[in-house]
């Protein structure tokens, strides 16, 4: 089982902060850009995991108006996938429309089916769907798991204590109950817990804010409406569900007074580096677009902003690109059709007064209607790379996904001997204490959440966690000659 949840923990992409730190003269960052997929569909939210167990990374595209989704297979070559497309996708004669798509093991026997929600704007039809794995890069046939009427989104979550992933689903709508997290355990669906969220949630993942065991649940909210649970916010934004009370309403970014755009996504890091947990949405509708923060504890802000609808930022994605240690943000404009690379100017470890982010790089001008962006180490060679999805204009059969190579260079002052294959820990699941193998020359090591967090700091080469929740965390490894190796273990 652990072996399993590793591999697939392997391919999350922020959702794991991947530090590869050196000391440095200085650092020269290029992406090269591979268009990878042939023709898609309007290619819509996509996902990443190693699919066919073969070690590569694989690229699972929902193909909104194909009726369909696309795998597309890696190779070891970032210029060459192999596609291999599954459908159309039919229900009683229904066409299906795929929003979202990943990867989960739904019937329990090891294999990674394809879970997608079908966004078609009818109640019957509407909601969450699967094919199994047959092996050798076959599926099945079409089966249905979740009734959610307008569901868009849909994403793994850790939501209780034990290590498999569960479902966030969202419907975009204003129908009550519209917030759900499932879990899914050899076939059987049941429902953890369902809240309303008013108006139209598109995006959303949980988080422990304070650090104190409790998850919150963040929400991207796409229109006004007042809230559930007693609340009487109704501006749209970014809000949260805080646990363990669940309470709606608490607006963490708000477009008020401009109350025509609407937030599509979040992410949630320590920007600052002063300990806390930030986060930065981008927001559009109409002429309206802006890219702000919230800083726990220190405010909220804009980062770009626009009013007469000359960009259009419609999803972000963030991670430490450059290997200096702080999140970095990659934003998309389909109106300008841009990828854009905003570096942080916090330091590692020193708290700044306030998020700030240098004048962007563009990355890209030449996709065409970029829809979707996610971070992830695509090639495995311990830096982020970025996938992009687009629509080319939104025309049936005419969008595709780029892959953006992260080829950051580092010339070092110091020649290091020592590899990451060298740093070992272990036992990897343990229960209460975790071994580091490294020689004479530990500094010093901090223990992580998949949100960044810092939970503990320690000197010793033998680490106590029986006091950690159960879960997933990074193992950031400091030695004295400057070099930092970061690795994850699994507390059970």
């Amino acid at each position: 089982m652990f072996k399993k949840i590793t591999r697939k923990l392997n391919l999350i992409n922020l959702k794991l902060l991947i530090f590869t730190f050196f000391t440095v003269c200085s650092n020269a960052q290029q992406f090269t850009q591979y268009n990878v997929s042939g023709v898609l569909s309007q290619p819509q939210q996509i996902d990443f995991d190693d699919i066919d167990g073969d070690g590569y990374t694989d690229i699972i595209v929902p193909e909104y108006s194909g009726n369909s989704i696309s795998v597309l297979y890696g190779t070891g070559n970032l210029s060459n996938y192999t596609k291999v497309t599954y459908g159309s996708l039919l229900v009683g004669g229904s066409t299906i429309k795929p929003w979202a798509a990943l990867s989960l093991d739904v019937d329990g026997d090891s294999d990674l089916d394809i879970v997608f929600s079908n966004y078609a704007n009818s109640t019957a039809a509407d909601g969450i769907y699967w094919i199994e794995s047959t092996g050798n890069r076959s599926f099945g046939s079409l089966q249905h798991l979740y009734n959610l009427d307008r569901c868009r989104y849909i994403g793994k979550v850790n939501f209780d204590a034990d290590p498999e992933y569960e479902l966030l689903a969202l419907g975009d709508s204003n129908n009550t109950n519209n917030v759900r997290v499932l879990n899914v355990a050899g076939g059987t669906v049941s429902t953890l817990l369902q809240r309303t969220a008013n108006r139209r949630p598109l995006h959303g993942f949980f988080i422990d804010i304070d650090n104190v065991g409790n998850l919150s649940l963040i929400y991207s909210k796409f229109g006004t409406g007042n809230e559930a649970d007693g609340s009487t916010v109704s501006s749209n934004g970014v809000h949260t569900l805080n646990g363990p009370s669940y309470n709606f309403g608490i607006v963490l970014i708000s477009n008020s007074p401009t109350t025509s755009a609407g937030t599509r996504k979040t992410v949630a890091g320590d920007f600052d580096e002063d300990g806390d947990t930030d986060f930065i949405a981008v927001n559009a509708a109409g002429n309206t677009t802006s890219l702000k923060y919230y800083a726990v504890g220190g405010g909220q802000g804009t980062i770009l902003s626009t009013t007469d609808g000359s960009n259009n930022m419609i999803s972000l994605t963030s991670g430490d690109y450059d290997n200096d240690g702080v999140q970095d943000l990659v934003v998309i404009d389909n109106a300008l059709d841009e990828v854009l690379l905003f570096k942080n100017t916090a330091v590692d470890g020193v708290a700044s007064s306030a998020i700030a982010f240098n004048t962007p790089t563009t990355l890209s001008s030449t996709i065409i209607d970029p829809n979707w962006v996610e971070s992830i180490d695509i090639d495995n060679d311990g830096d982020l790379d970025v996938v992009v999805s687009f629509n080319n204009g939104g025309a049936a059969g005419q969008g595709g996904v780029s892959v953006f190579e992260n080829e950051t260079t580092t010339l070092t002052s110091n020649d290091f001997t020592l590899k990451a294959n060298e740093v070992k820990i272990y036992p990897n699941p343990t229960t209460q204490l975790l071994n580091v193998e490294l020689g004479n020359d530990l500094e010093n090591i901090g223990l992580y959440n998949l949100q960044g967090q810092k939970v503990l700091e320690t000197v010793k080469n033998t680490i106590d966690i029986s006091n950690l929740s159960l879960g997933v965390y990074l193992i950031k490894i400091k030695t004295n000659k400057g070099q930092v190796f970061t690795k994850q273990f699994i507390k059970n």
